[in-house]
């Protein structure tokens, strides 16, 4: 028996009625700017889906792939295809883009907590300390920046648990369920035209196909918290007829709008004899299945508001817990922190105290080395004074005893001198004696008296004086 699978037509924004519950009120910066460009953008989880094959497609050119990144190769920009949804590496700067979700070496701890320290370096040498929320969150950020930049993105796709869960996937990489759970929350914030991304509602249906005419045959699987019923067909007819299974998948957002509608039929029988499915039994199928979907999807989504209110609730009240713990230990680290700190300026306060008392000793023994050394210049100069003293009247002396050798030479010369003139003088008064005794006298006695009278009565020479 041979199967054949075959698409059928998509659905798109088709409406349920207003008064439906939205999951998150709030309008984030992306959805302002993804609202003012007038975009749509669904959220797709995936299970059991080859993006690698995916991507290649040329009807894919519109979605935006995440896969799973590990830190080292997300901060290199590393483009090596990888294991898992990461083989789509090489497309990281196109339609793929990364998720950090652990470390490169499984020496490393997995992802326990969003508060785990996260180390990692850019090729240019810049090291950032973080933690695993905060790395996630620039991840998501460049995740946002890109759908803005590129308006061919009107889908996202990611790798989900399972069918009925969409939480994210992991394969190589083991994190903790809170930080998937964290991640899967930021990825369905990324979908426009609700708070968050749409819910998908899944259900096979068994229908016969007996050419133009189709009826359905047993009952309808659905998932995601509504559930379909169909009427039971005879056994005669089961057995005559030429059955097909329809697998439809819809995603609804939280406005309660189908924002994508995907059917995939598998006939079985014959090879290509298996008459057509045809558009008549989709919108006959449609019809049938969707006839009540306002009320179903809304009581739907309620469950879902109403289940969040309570895992909010719930999880407010374990972070007040955890936040008086932590104020309690906050408070006992700050207690503890200005005993550390007076104890601290104590220990200060005395260093100060010694400080000023070493520096005050140290200008004290600076002040008295510098009296003591004023001194000894003192005493210095002194003997310097008393020395060039004594050297300066051993040279008083020596030059006197020069002097009073030169004045006994000169005294000496000046006795020789003398004596040569008295000798000379003696000569010439013998001589004029001799001379006036032969020759006939010329002086009167009148003359002579008057002469002798203005000769002087002392000696003409006197004796030198003595030098003691």
């Amino acid at each position: 028996m041979a199967r054949r699978r075959q698409e059928l037509p998509r659905y798109f924004f088709f409406p349920v009625g207003p008064g439906i519950p939205s999951i998150s009120n709030e309008e984030s910066d992306y959805q302002r700017q993804m609202r003012k460009q007038g975009r749509r953008i669904t959220v797709r989880p995936c299970y059991g889906v080859d993006f690698e094959d995916e991507i290649k497609q040329p009807t894919n050119t519109n979605v935006l792939f995440i896969y799973n990144e590990n830190v080292e190769q997300w901060a290199s920009g590393d483009k090596e295809a990888g294991g898992g949804n990461a083989k789509i590496r090489p497309h990281r700067h196109d339609e793929a883009i990364g998720v950090p979700t652990s470390f490169s070496s499984d020496e490393k701890p997995a992802w326990r907590d969003l508060g785990d320290p996260v180390t990692y370096e850019y090729p240019s040498g810049n090291a950032v300390e973080t933690d695993v929320q905060g790395i996630i969150d620039h991840a998501f950020r460049d995740i946002e920046a890109r759908l803005i930049a590129n308006r061919k993105f009107e889908k996202v796709w990611y790798s989900a648990k399972s069918l009925e869960d969409d939480l994210l996937g992991v394969n190589l990489f083991n994190p903790s369920d809170q930080v998937r759970e964290y991640i899967t929350k930021h990825i369905r914030a990324l979908a426009v035209g609700g708070g968050d991304a749409a819910r998908r509602v899944t259900f096979e249906d068994q229908v016969e196909s007996r050419g133009d005419d189709a009826t359905s045959s047993s009952d309808t699987k659905r998932g995601a918290g509504a559930a379909h019923q169909n009427s039971a067909s005879s056994e005669e007819e089961e057995a005559t007829a030429r059955r097909a299974k329809l697998l439809c998948e819809v995603q609804i957002n939280t406005h309660g709008q189908i924002v994508d509608a995907k059917c995939t039929k598998v006939t079985e029988g014959e090879g290509d004899d298996a008459p057509p499915f045809g558009r008549d039994d989709v919108d006959e199928l449609f019809e049938r299945r969707f006839g009540n979907l306002e009320q179903k999807v809304t009581g739907a989504i309620r469950e879902v508001h109403e289940e969040r209110q309570q895992e909010e609730s719930e999880k407010l009240h374990e972070l007040r817990e955890v936040l008086h713990l932590q104020l309690d230990a906050l408070r006992e680290e700050l207690i503890g922190a200005v005993r550390d700190l007076e104890e601290g300026r104590k220990k200060e306060k005395e260093e100060s105290r010694k400080e000023k008392e070493g520096r005050r000793r140290e200008k004290e023994e600076i002040r008295d080395a510098e009296r003591t050394m004023e001194a000894d210049k003192k005493r210095e100069a002194e003997r310097n004074r008393e020395k060039e003293d004594a050297e300066k009247r051993a040279a008083d002396k020596l030059e006197n005893a020069a002097e009073v050798q030169r004045l006994e030479l000169e005294v000496a010369k000046t006795r020789a001198t003398i004596e040569r003139v008295e000798e000379r003088m003696d000569a010439s008064e013998q001589k004029a004696e001799k001379r006036a005794a032969e020759a006939p006298s010329l002086i009167t006695p009148r003359m002579q008296a008057w002469v002798d009278s203005s000769l002087p009565t002392t000696p003409r020479f006197l004796p030198p004086p003595t030098l003691a």
